[in-house]
């Protein structure tokens, strides 16, 4: 890689990295929002709408073929290859695709909605939830298709202004049906058409950013023979996309679209649903919105990162020692709140899934700091290593099934992480033998001194009978000035680190690299 084409994809990168850090937050509180308002409405009950999402989630995962997730790998490489437009001819056709594999699925669904209806416990209208679930699944399919087109070509700002406009609709579209004695079945099926809508603006929007010629015109613009689209052969796409498909049905084993619909059959029906997302939904959209700067960069950064040994151990430690400074207080934070958060958000009714909460803060956390590995051995497409390790997620499936039949749901949220934590454990030594990349254990180690402080001083600052909203939010702002605090006493980032927020362009960055006073 020239200097030029570095300092432009570093721009790229940067760029990508501030509309992340911009735009994910406010996706994530609308997305916050809706599930409180249909928690606090329909309470417990509202494990119908997990296990709507659940079945949702199954169609997709099936039918995907790994072909939307191949996107952001195979369009970068097909871009530099043979040109942006036979990067869009692939986008195009892989869309097409990717639609036509998720018909069959969806027929058989509404050619068996009665009994599925039974056995998930949807109620007498079951059969109008699952065909609204047949829009949804079609909307969320599309959307997913143009937002990992758009995250290929590092257009995060138009991927996640297009999420914006998305998930504000579906909150307005949940306000207005609840104040008109709306049913999840309506939510569910609005939230479907405005999906469709949102993706087929988005799928044009994608196609145009993909194939926009920024030089001399592609001298590749029709297909030869033997290749899927102009400049891919057919054999890599196909190896490529089955490779990512093993990997997205095996990770399906440990997401909640398996969870719910399992928990709904052997357990105690729709309640345990309902706190098994709840206890899941807080510790995972922390991680998400802490990681946001770093949401869909891994594949296209590590794939330009690839031919250049040095640079890629360098990007995974400093990436990695950034996120642990990110997770760690959180993490730790959480654990410490979460007895206060869950009820003053969802509603005393959900008490029982802070014990939940804090078992998968744990296991969540800790598996984000290990996931640089695996995305990495993915990118380099290294098969036979992601696949077996892959299996212990799988094996991970029977266990939590089994703890789900005794009805003690903390169990089963203490058995339902541990194949995803083998499996990202695994891949990181993989990813260590295979590049010689190292995951920065001493920075943890230092990083979680200001953690340790703030736990200590948070516990007995909590009231014995809990927190209420004033309480709550002052001992949380309490803990992040400790945290910040300890950061800059402890010396946790150095110049390395400091200068990777500063290029991620985080607007509190500048501020908050002043504040820890490390910069040299």
């Amino acid at each position: 890689m020239s200097s030029d084409s570095g300092e432009k994809l570093l721009h790229r990168v940067a760029d990508s990295m501030f509309w992340n850090a911009t735009l994910l937050p406010i996706i994530t509180l609308l997305n916050l929002a809706a599930s409180i308002l249909i928690r606090r409405t329909f309470g417990l009950e509202s494990g119908v709408y997990d296990i709507l999402i659940g079945i949702t989630t199954t169609l997709l995962a099936y039918s995907s073929l790994g072909i939307s997730q191949s996107l952001p790998k195979l369009l970068p490489d097909l871009d530099a290859a043979a040109g942006p437009r036979a990067a869009a001819a692939l986008a195009r056709r892989a869309g097409l695709l990717r639609m036509a594999l998720l018909v069959i699925p969806l027929l058989l669904l509404n050619a068996m909605t009665v009994r599925i209806a039974a056995a998930f416990q949807l109620g007498e209208h079951g059969t109008f939830l699952l065909q609204a679930v047949t829009v949804l699944a079609l909307g969320r399919a599309v959307l997913d298709l143009a937002n990992r087109t758009l995250q290929g070509a590092l257009a995060h700002r138009t991927a996640n202004l297009f999420l914006v406009l998305q998930a504000g609709a579906v909150l307005t579209l949940i306000v207005v049906l609840l104040s008109t004695g709306g049913g999840i079945g309506a939510i569910v099926l609005g939230m479907g058409m405005i999906a469709l809508v949102t993706a087929g603006f988005g799928s044009r929007t994608a196609i145009g950013v993909v194939g926009a010629d920024h030089g001399e015109p592609s001298p590749r613009a029709k297909r030869q023979s033997g290749e899927f689209s102009p400049g891919l052969p057919a054999s890599r796409f196909w190896h490529f996309v089955l490779f990512l498909y093993l990997i997205s049905i095996s990770s399906y084993f440990a997401q909640p679209g398996f969870a719910s619909p399992v928990l709904a059959v052997v357990s105690d029906g729709v309640q345990a649903v309902a706190l098994f997302n709840t206890g899941y939904q807080i510790p995972h959209m922390i991680a998400v919105l802490l990681l946001a700067s770093f949401q869909g960069l891994y594949v296209p950064m590590f794939t330009r990162l690839l031919a250049t040994p040095d640079n890629l151990r360098t990007a995974y430690r400093e990436v990695s020692k950034v996120q642990a400074a990110l997770l760690i207080p959180a993490a730790a934070g959480l654990l410490v709140m979460l007895g206060d958060y869950i009820p003053l958000i969802y509603g005393q009714a959900f008490g029982p899934a802070v014990p939940v909460a804090r078992i998968l803060t744990v296991a969540l956390f800790v598996e984000a700091f290990l996931s640089l590995g695996g995305i990495l051995l993915t990118t380099a497409e290294l098969a036979r290593p992601v696949l077996l390790t892959q299996t212990l997620i799988v094996l991970g499936a029977g266990p939590f099934v089994l703890a789900a039949r005794t009805g003690d749901l903390v169990l089963t949220a203490a058995i339902f992480p541990l194949g995803r934590l083998l499996a990202a454990l695994a891949k990181h030594l993989v990813a260590r033998q295979r590049f010689g990349v190292r995951f920065p254990w001493t920075f943890v180690a230092r990083a979680s001194l200001p953690s340790l402080c703030m736990v200590a001083i948070l516990i007995p600052a909590r009231p014995a009978g809990g927190a209420g909203w004033l309480e709550a939010l002052l001992l949380t702002a309490l803990g992040a000035v400790i945290v910040l605090i300890g950061m800059r006493v402890f010396r946790v980032l150095g110049p390395r680190e400091l200068d990777l927020l500063e290029r991620s362009q985080i607007p509190v960055g500048a501020r908050l690299l002043r504040l820890l006073g490390q910069r040299r």
